[in-house]
């Protein structure tokens, strides 16, 4: 019995958040003119996060949250002129950032750490190392090419390109690690 309430109240607040769903994207729908500043703001900012992939369109959560979503709105509603929606947005993009931070630091330190072994061979004339820096530095003009394919890899490819890169990284990381034990040994 409590199950086939739930399931009631659910649907129940389910065809409610898609007639405000659906109301909101009306409103949004309108022609700018006719809206106030905080809703033109208020949609730009929507049309911007909806273009990069952020807003989730569907997902199970949206049933899990639905209840949240409605008390939010059934408390603010009354002191906000202007109609309310919920969405939830994807944390894929904030994830994807820190990874690609983390990437730009690991090439930034290795090619600082090339840029000095470079200039430490070239002033011993060790002619070998000096060769293998400048072969680790393409290695890294390559490397960049491969993160800027990351940075603009779809969902599908995305894993692939970040395992690569991450292999590549490591590798040069290796080498540089390498090249640095020679100076040191000699």
């Amino acid at each position: 019995m409590c199950n086939t309430m739930y399931q009631r109240w659910a649907t129940a607040l389910t065809v409610s958040a898609l007639a405000a769903i659906a109301f909101a994207s009306a409103v949004g729908a309108a022609d700018n003119r006719n809206m106030d500043d905080e809703q033109q703001v208020g949609q730009e900012v929507f049309n911007e996060l909806k273009a990069k992939g952020e807003i989730v369109a569907t997902s199970p959560l949206y049933d899990a949250l639905a209840p949240i979503a409605a008390a939010v709105t059934r408390t603010a509603q009354p002191r906000y002129n202007h109609p309310m929606r919920s969405i939830a947005m994807s944390a894929t993009n904030v994830a994807r950032k820190a990874i690609h931070d983390r990437i730009d630091a690991q090439i930034k330190i290795a090619q600082a750490k090339l840029e000095t072994l470079k200039a430490k061979a070239e002033s011993t004339k060790a002619k070998a190392e000096l060769a293998v820096i400048v072969e680790l530095l393409t290695k890294r003009q390559a490397i960049a090419q491969k993160v800027s394919e990351l940075k603009a890899s779809g969902e599908t490819t995305y894993e692939q390109a970040k395992s690569d890169v991450e292999s590549r990284i490591a590798e040069l990381e290796k080498s540089v690690q390498a090249i640095e034990a020679r100076f040191k040994a000699a």
